[in-house]
């Protein structure tokens, strides 16, 4: 059960403690946007493929039975005004 949602536009943590992560939705501003969710920080371990979308478009993944993370959780994005959002437990 997903019990927090947070939207950010730069890349940052989302979480200091483990936890799951059930779903990503990212949309670009003027340019191309990417997301990349890591375990441990902004040198962690890679745990998603990188969702792109074009400049004026979105998209969100679902992962119906979440994503482990045993360190933490930190987004990577990148884009000029991208708005991200990760759904997670922790």
């Amino acid at each position: 059960m997903v019990s927090k949602s947070l939207i950010k536009a730069a890349s940052a943590a989302i979480s200091a403690k483990p936890g799951m992560v059930y779903g990503i939705g990212l949309s670009a501003g003027v340019d191309e946007a990417t997301l990349i969710i890591k375990d441990g920080g902004s040198s962690g371990t890679v745990k998603t493929s990188t969702l792109v979308v074009s400049s004026g478009t979105s998209d969100h993944w679902t992962f119906s039975e979440g994503i482990q993370f045993t360190t933490s959780i930190y987004a990577t994005i990148t884009g000029t005004t991208p708005v991200a959002c990760v759904e997670f437990d922790d």
